[in-house]
């Protein structure tokens, strides 16, 4: 059964489907956590890929719990935010002993059809004005990291 499967349908009310969720949450608590698996993923992977629901890192590749870590945002796109994230991470691995970094594979999942480009050109300016009224921060994510994303300056209309 795919996790579409198991959603409320898309025309029921807001309640129901927060009501779906809830009961959801609390069979997987009861039933589906598993206490012995480790924070850091088993198959020392980690996975950026988008928000859209149709393209479930989880049902790509198959994964088993624990198998890999996985971070969308919108288009799968590497930017200020997941720098820090992957900072953060990378202290947080340091912190159980581990090391989310060198050795670890990082997969960049994009997907046909993707709802960014057909605003491609909005997006990049919301972001641009968006991350530069942000404060500037060092953050120290993979040793080989010398440089934060940037968009260019001009885009082509």
């Amino acid at each position: 059964m795919s996790h579409s499967d198991t959603l409320a349908a898309p025309t029921s009310s807001p309640d129901a489907q927060f009501e779906s969720l809830l009961r959801r949450n609390a069979e997987y608590a009861d039933y589906g956590f598993v206490p012995g698996l480790k924070m850091m993923p088993a198959g020392r992977t980690l996975i950026l890929g988008c928000v859209d629901p149709r393209v479930d890192p989880m049902d790509i590749f198959k994964l088993a719990p624990g198998e890999a870590a996985v971070i969308r945002n919108v288009g799968g796109r590497v930017n200020p935010a997941l720098v820090e994230t992957l900072g953060l991470l990378r202290v947080v691995s340091q912190s159980v002993g581990a090391n989310l970094g060198a050795a670890t594979n990082l997969v960049l999942l994009q997907h046909t059809d993707c709802g960014i480009k057909h605003c491609n050109h909005d997006a990049r300016d919301c972001c641009r004005a968006t991350w530069a009224s942000r404060p500037r921060r060092s953050t120290t994510c993979w040793p080989s990291t010398t440089r934060t994303p940037r968009w260019p300056t001009t885009s082509p209309r």
